[in-house]
């Protein structure tokens, strides 16, 4: 049994509140799960297309999690890279823990 994923939805422009009413700000349009030592995926909810995650693809050392996702699986929807958002909610068997950042969406870092 899978103890815990951290699930993070990604606005590339498309994005949608798909946990309204409860949480508005919340909106997404792309989904990556990480399962440290586990299957991790992308789903991509504009072409209803997954696409599974390498096991080196998701790392973990110490406290921190570290998760690489392809360029090439974000294509825009309406935004460049450097104008997307993300959401992280990390799940257990009990649900959902916290939406971070609360009800609303982070910047993301386009790395070089």
């Amino acid at each position: 049994m899978i103890e815990s994923a951290y699930v993070w939805g990604v606005n590339r422009g498309a994005g949608t509140a798909r946990f309204a009413p409860a949480t508005p700000g919340v909106v997404f349009d792309f989904i990556v799960i990480a399962v440290p030592g586990g299957a991790s995926t992308t789903r991509d909810l504009v072409t209803n297309t997954s696409t599974a995650l390498a096991a080196s693809a998701v790392v973990t050392s110490g406290s921190t999690l570290t998760v690489t996702v392809p360029a090439s699986l974000l294509t825009s929807q309406g935004f460049t890279p450097a104008n997307y958002t993300v959401n992280l909610w990390p799940k257990t068997t009990g649900g959902i823990s916290d939406f971070a950042p609360d009800n609303s969406m982070a910047p993301v870092r386009v790395l070089p």
